[in-house]
């Protein structure tokens, strides 16, 4: 499974980073509990997304990305990367603020994004499009609604709404979204050659196609 092979990249960059680093075992164990979410989250949210509970999905994709911040401050190994996670569990600083320094620091260096703009753009802009999902919100509630129906001019005429119905353009949304979170967190850095990068025609249709619950 994608998700399970995720969280063993992810937890032998984690082992290689606490060999070389002395801190107490409790700080070392935040990225990898990260870690250990962020591949459940995908794992669940693939299911839920699957089965029609599309809400569901989208707001573990949110958690998906909160926990790969983490993971990937641990990865960084610096002396301000573990005192910003020390911060964050001392709820001193937010995710928010952990992604900016980030972006600062650290995202210039990776490259182009999967659509070829600047690393750092492509992650501002996949957070700024799943923040309206971090909570219960008017926003996340629409993903509970299934269109099951379209009048002859292609506008929504019909919504369902009870477990396990699915809306197969929101499934397919959420999916492209879930492949390239798992894919997105520096693996083109940790793992070169994986086959699990989606196409730039499939990203240049998730940028086109806005989370709009519609």
């Amino acid at each position: 499974m994608l998700s399970t092979r995720l969280f063993t990249i992810l937890a032998s960059g984690q082992d290689s980073t606490t060999s070389r680093t002395c801190l107490d075992v409790h700080a070392i164990a935040l990225p990898k509990i990260a870690a250990n979410h962020l591949a459940a989250s995908l794992h669940v949210g693939a299911y839920a997304n699957l089965s029609g509970f599309h809400a569901i999905a989208l707001g573990l994709a949110r958690q998906s990305l909160e926990s790969l911040t983490v993971v990937e401050l641990g990865l960084r190994n610096s002396p301000d990367s573990w005192a910003l996670l020390k911060a964050w569990e001392n709820e001193k600083k937010t995710a928010g603020s952990l992604r900016q320094w980030l972006a600062e620091q650290a995202w210039g260096c990776y490259g182009p994004g999967l659509l070829g703009e600047p690393w750092s753009d492509f992650m501002t802009g996949l957070g700024r499009a799943l923040q309206p999902y971090a909570h219960f919100s008017p926003a996340l509630l629409q993903w509970n609604l299934s269109l099951v129906a379209t009048s002859k001019g292609g506008f929504p005429s019909l919504a369902g709404l009870g477990p396990g119905l699915v809306d197969h353009d929101k499934r397919a949304r959420l999916g492209l979204v879930s492949c390239t979170e798992s894919c997105c967190g520096r693996l083109h850095t940790l793992w070169p050659n994986t086959p699990f990068l989606p196409s730039k025609a499939r990203c240049s249709a998730l940028k086109s196609s806005p989370l709009d619950g519609s």
